[in-house]
C-alpha cells in the first residue's frame, strides 16, 4: 500500500456512512463498491437500505472481455455490474409515483440468469446446426436430425422472447435495468474523438517499433505455411470474386483507418494466421492481411504443391467463428453463425446450396 495511505474496515465505515445518510433524510441511496462481488453482496446483506448497489472491479487483469453479469435483487436492493473494458453501460430507471422510494422490479430482473442461460444455448445450438447441416450436405447425419434440432433453436427463441417482456407494475414507484453496448454506432464527439485518434496512433507507433522484429515462427518441417489468398486465386478465381465483395477482404482497412493495425487487441481477427507457425505477428502481415482462405482451410503450402490430396487442406468447423472472432462484445449476443455463415459463402463452396434451402 503506498505510503501515507491507510485502510479503513469497509463494514463500519459503511455503517457510519449509512447512518449518516439516514440522519440527513436521505430517502434514494446508491452504493458504490470496487471490491470482489462476492464480497459487496455480503456488505449490502449486513447494512441494508440501499436502493441500488452498482458494483466495479477494484482491478483488473488481462485483455479478456467480461461476460454480462445479469442483475439481480437482494432483499430490496437492485444489483448491477457492467462488464470491464466500457463494453456496455448499466442503465438503471427509476419511476417514482406518490413519493414512494420502495422500487418494484418493473424489467423482470428475477428472469435475467434465465435469460443470459437461454442466450449461451441459443448460441451453442446455432454452432451445432451450422456442423450438422455441413455433416447433412456430406450424408453424415439425417436430414430429420437438423430439422429437429432447428426446432429446438426456435423454441429456445421463443422462450428468450417471453422472458425479456419488462412486467411494469400498474400502481407503486419501479425501476427499469437496461445494458446498453457502446458501439461506434452510438455516435461521438469531437474532442473526445481527437483524443482517442490521438491515443490509438500513439499505441500504434510504440507497437510497430516494439515488434518489428518479431517474426513468425517457421512451419514445423512437412507441414504447410500459410501462402496467401493471391496464391489460393490462381485456381480458385470464382472464388476469389466472390471473397472480394464479403466485409472479411476488407477487415484489415477498418483497422488501418483507425490507426489499430497493430494494436494487440485487434489485429488477430483481421489478419491470416495469426502468431501461428508459418503465419503472420503483429506487424509482419505481408501478403496476409484480412480474413483470407486459410483462416477457415487452414495453411494451404501442401495443397498448393498437392491439388489433389484432399488431406492437404482443412474443412472448417463453423463453430470456430463463434469460439475466434465473432463474440461478444464484437457482435450482438444473439449473432448467428448459420445466418452468418451463408454471406462468406460464394461459388465453389459445397455447403452453398445447402445452407439457401
Amino acid at each position: 500500500m503506498p505510503s501515507g495511505i491507510r485502510a479503513l474496515d469497509t463494514l463500519s465505515e459503511l455503517q457510519k456512512a449509512k447512518a449518516s445518510l439516514d440522519a440527513q433524510g436521505a430517502r434514494l441511496k446508491v452504493l458504490l463498491a470496487a471490491m470482489p462481488r462476492g464480497d459487496a453482496l455480503r456488505l449490502i446483506d449486513r447494512v441494508p437500505g440501499f436502493q441500488l448497489l452498482v458494483i466495479g472491479k477494484s482491478f483488473d487483469q488481462g485483455e479478456s472481455n467480461d461476460r454480462p453479469t445479469p442483475p439481480e435483487l437482494v432483499s430490496s436492493t437492485l444489483v448491477v455490474e457492467a462488464p470491464n473494458h466500457l463494453q456496455a453501460l448499466g442503465v438503471v430507471d427509476l419511476f417514482v409515483r406518490d413519493d414512494k422510494f420502495e422500487f418494484a422490479d418493473g424489467s423482470n430482473t428475477a428472469a435475467s440468469a434465465e435469460r443470459e442461460s437461454l442466450i449461451a444455448r441459443i448460441a451453442e445450438l446455432d454452432a451445432r446446426i451450422s456442423a450438422a447441416s455441413n455433416a447433412a450436405n456430406a450424408g453424415k447425419t439425417s436430414n430429420a436430425d437438423l430439422a429437429a434440432r432447428r426446432a429446438d433453436l426456435e423454441r429456445l427463441k421463443a422462450q428468450l422472447k417471453a422472458v425479456s417482456v419488462p412486467s411494469v407494475p400498474v400502481t407503486g414507484s419501479f425501476f427499469q435495468y437496461r445494458l446498453l453496448e457502446v458501439h461506434d454506432s452510438l455516435g461521438s464527439e469531437p474532442t473526445v474523438q481527437s483524443l482517442m485518434d490521438g491515443y490509438y496512433q500513439r499505441v500504434n507507433q510504440h507497437n510497430r517499433e516494439v515488434f518489428k522484429d518479431k517474426l513468425p515462427s517457421p512451419a514445423p518441417a512437412g507441414q504447410s505455411h500459410y501462402v496467401g489468398v493471391e496464391v489460393c486465386s490462381t485456381c480458385h478465381k470464382s472464388e476469389r470474386e466472390f471473397w472480394n465483395l464479403t466485409q472479411h477482404s476488407a477487415a484489415y482497412a477498418t483497422l488501418s483507418s483507425a490507426h489499430k493495425e497493430f494494436n494487440l487487441d485487434c489485429v488477430s481477427c483481421h489478419v491470416t494466421g495469426y502468431d501461428k507457425p508459418g503465419g503472420s505477428t503483429v506487424v509482419h502481415v505481408e501478403k496476409l492481411t484480412n480474413v483470407q482462405c486459410e483462416v477457415c482451410h487452414g495453411p494451404g503450402s501442401r495443397h498448393v504443391e498437392t491439388p489433389l490430396d484432399e488431406r492437404a487442406i482443412a474443412q472448417p468447423d463453423p463453430s470456430f467463428c463463434a469460439a475466434q472472432c465473432h463474440h461478444v462484445p464484437h457482435v450482438k449476443a444473439d449473432w448467428s453463425v448459420s445466418a452468418s455463415w451463408a454471406k462468406i459463402v460464394g461459388p465453389g463452396h459445397q455447403r452453398q446450396k445447402a445452407l439457401k434451402k
